[in-house]
C-alpha cells in the first residue's frame, strides 16, 4: 500500500525476564562461569560479595532474558543505584542508551524530560508494556530527545551490543535497552546479573563504597530497598583481611598480594571508623544487649550470617551490625521485627500493622487501659487487651549481628595498627565524654 513499514513490532510482544540460570539452566550457568575471561559474577573473585557466605548474599542472578525484537527495558538504575550490573548479549542485537553518573536531582530531571507525561519515576518497574491498559513505561526516546539529553549535559552513549559483547554498568547510571531485529533471527537472548565492584586502589574502594552508601541513604528517605548490602560487605571484608594480614604464616604470600590486601584494607578504614562512631552515638550497652554470633546456633531466633531479616521494617535500610529487635513480635508471634537505630530513635516503631498484638506488630496503644471496651482476649504476657492496651510491642532490645561495641572498637584498632595510623582513644574515655566530641580520629 505504499506505506513505510517499521522494522520493529507495533504490537505487544512477550518478554521473558529474570529466568535464573543457576537453578533453571545449571549447565548454561557453568558454561558461562568457565567462559568469562574474568570472574565478574556475583560472589566471584572480583565481587565484594565474596566476603559473605552464599546464604548471606541477596539474589543477583545471573538471569536470562528472551524476547522477539521490539521489546525494551526503559531507563532505570539497577538495585536502586546500589549495585553494578553486567550484560552479555547471546543472540540478536541489543541497543543501549546509557547516561553518565548524575545526581538524584539531575536523574529526576532526565526522567521528567523523557517520560512524556506518564507516571513513571526512579522506583517504577522498567519492563511494563507502554501499550497495555495500565502501562506506565514511556515510549522509547526519539533522536530529538537524545539530542536534548546531550545538550543538557547528560552525555548519552548510544550503541548496539552484538552476540558475545559484554557491558559493565557502574552503580547508579541510568540506562535503557531495546532488542533490535537482525537478519532472520526471531529471538533476542541475553544474560544479565548484578554484582558489587569494590574498586582496586584505596581511593577507588572508598569511592565505590561512598557512592553505594549515598544512593542507599537516598533510597531510605523514600523507603526503597537497596539491593547492594555494601556496609555488610565492608564490615566482613575488613574482618577477613585483618585476620589474613595478622597471620604469621604469610611467608608464602607474594609481596604484590600482600600490598593489594593492605591497599584494600586502607580503602575500608574510613568506612569502619564511621561505623564505630555511629555505634558510639548509640551509648553504652546494657545487660539485655545480644550479639547474634555469640548465641548458640540451636538457640538463635535469626541467622546473623544470612540475608533474611536484616532490612529495617520501616525505612528498608540495611542492618549491617547494630539494630533494634521487637520483643513482642518474638514472644507473641515467634517472628523477627527488626528496625534501624534511626527509626527507633525517631519513634517510627510506634505503629500498628495488625488489629491485635497477637496477629502482628502493634505498638501504638491506648494510654488508659481501664477505658478498654473491646471485650477481647487479654495478652498472656502483660494481661492487657490485645487490641488497644497490650504493651508487649513497645519493648525493644538492642542487638548486634557480628560485633559488640568492644568488638568493633577492637577491629578498628587492629586495622589502624596494620596501616600505621594513629591509635584510637580508649573506649572508656570516649564513653565518659558525653558532652564533647572527644578526641578526633584522623
Amino acid at each position: 500500500n505504499g506505506r513505510k513499514k517499521s522494522s520493529l513490532s507495533e504490537e505487544d510482544v512477550i518478554y521473558l525476564i529474570d529466568l535464573p540460570l543457576y537453578s533453571c539452566l545449571p549447565e548454561l550457568f557453568e558454561d558461562l562461569r568457565k567462559s568469562l575471561p574474568m570472574n565478574l559474577l556475583p560472589g566471584g573473585e572480583n565481587c565484594f560479595l565474596r566476603f559473605l557466605p552464599p546464604n548471606g548474599r541477596p539474589n543477583m542472578g545471573p538471569n536470562i532474558y528472551i524476547t522477539p525484537p521490539g521489546a525494551y527495558t526503559w531507563f532505570h538504575q539497577d538495585g536502586h543505584g546500589t549495585v553494578d550490573s553486567g550484560h552479555l548479549c547471546l543472540q540478536g542485537r541489543n541497543q543501549v542508551i546509557m547516561l553518565r553518573n548524575l545526581s538524584t536531582t539531575n536523574k529526576e530531571t532526565v526522567i521528567n524530560l523523557l517520560r512524556g507525561g506518564r507516571p513513571y519515576d526512579l522506583s517504577s518497574l522498567p519492563h511494563d508494556s507502554p501499550r497495555s491498559k495500565h502501562g506506565r513505561v514511556p515510549l522509547w526516546p526519539s533522536e530529538a530527545m537524545i539530542r536534548r539529553l546531550r545538550d543538557m549535559g547528560a552525555a548519552p552513549s548510544v550503541f548496539v551490543l552484538e552476540p558475545g559483547d559484554y557491558l559493565h554498568i557502574n552503580k547508579g547510571r541510568l540506562h535503557a535497552f531495546r532488542k533490535l531485529p537482525y537478519k532472520d533471527e526471531k529471538l533476542c537472548m541475553s544474560v544479565a546479573w548484578d554484582w558489587l565492584f569494590p574498586g582496586v586502589s584505596s581511593q577507588g574502594i572508598a569511592s565505590e563504597i561512598k557512592k553505594a552508601t549515598r544512593n542507599a541513604l537516598e533510597n531510605r528517605s523514600t523507603r526503597r530497598s537497596s539491593l547492594g548490602i555494601i556496609q555488610t560487605c565492608a564490615l566482613r571484608a575488613a574482618e577477613t583481611l585483618t585476620a589474613i594480614l595478622q597471620d604469621k604464616r604469610l611467608k608464602g604470600m607474594s609481596n604484590g598480594e600482600l600490598l593489594r590486601k593492605r591497599e584494600f584494607l586502607r580503602g575500608l578504614e574510613p568506612v569502619l571508623v564511621e561505623m564505630y562512631q555511629m555505634h558510639l552515638r548509640m551509648g553504652q550497652e546494657d545487660a539485655t544487649t545480644v550479639v547474634d554470633t555469640w548465641v548458640p546456633p540451636h538457640e538463635r531466633t535469626i541467622d546473623p550470617y544470612g540475608v533474611e531479616g536484616f532490612e529495617c521494617r520501616i525505612c528498608r535500610a540495611e542492618l549491617y551490625n547494630i539494630y533494634m529487635h521487637c520483643r513482642g513480635c518474638e514472644t507473641l508471634l515467634g517472628k523477627d521485627w527488626n528496625i534501624c537505630p534511626s527509626c527507633y530513635s525517631s519513634g517510627a516503631h510506634i505503629v500498628n500493622e495488625a488489629k491485635s498484638t497477637h496477629h502482628g506488630h502493634r505498638a501504638e496503644v491506648n494510654g488508659n487501659p481501664s477505658k478498654c471496651s473491646c471485650r477481647v482476649i487479654e495478652c498472656q504476657e502483660c494481661d492487657q487487651c490485645i487490641r488497644c492496651s497490650c504493651t508487649c510491642h513497645i519493648s525493644f532490645q538492642r542487638r548486634y549481628r557480628f560485633f559488640s561495641m568492644k568488638g568493633i572498637y577492637s577491629l578498628v584498632c587492629q586495622i589502624r595498627e596494620l596501616l600505621n595510623l594513629p591509635k584510637l582513644p580508649p573506649l572508656d574515655s570516649r564513653r565518659r565524654n558525653r558532652r564533647g566530641r572527644g578526641p578526633s580520629i584522623r
